[in-house]
């Protein structure tokens, strides 16, 4: 049943993203609003697959922030990458500057806000998020 599961998600995820994807496309032309609304639409999407379709309820334990709070996630996965937007409302979110490099997906990280650090700067990259993430 698990096997059964793993591909019924990974069939309807993976072919809802490449319409999330397509979808980004266009959305980006409308300015990043359009493309936020559109990455917490794929979050839920993500999200109702791995209920549904797994049969995993997230569960969080403890208290999320309800203003400005700097959230620090080492992800194991792109779960948490993914789940992000339907945890936190309209977060800045941080990447390896070699993400933004990439031509089309950079772009769309760009306009959605997504912010690029150099991981080697140490404190420099530090102060860069702060400043930026206000």
């Amino acid at each position: 049943m698990a096997l059964v599961r793993s591909v019924a998600f990974y069939i309807v995820f993976y072919a809802g993203s490449v319409f999330c994807v397509l979808a980004a496309l266009i959305a980006s032309w409308f300015g990043p609003g359009s493309l936020m609304r559109l990455c917490d639409f794929w979050s839920h999407f993500h999200r109702a697959c791995v209920r549904y379709l797994l049969g995993i309820r997230v569960r969080v334990e403890g208290d999320l922030p309800e203003s400005g709070a700097i959230v620090a996630l080492r992800h194991e996965s792109f779960f948490e990458a993914i789940d992000l937007p339907t945890l936190l409302r309209r977060p800045a979110v941080f990447a390896k500057m070699e993400l933004m490099r990439i031509p089309v997906w950079g772009r769309l990280g760009a306009t959605y806000g997504l912010i690029g650090v150099e991981r080697d700067q140490g404190a420099r990259a530090l102060r860069k998020m702060i400043s930026a993430a206000r």
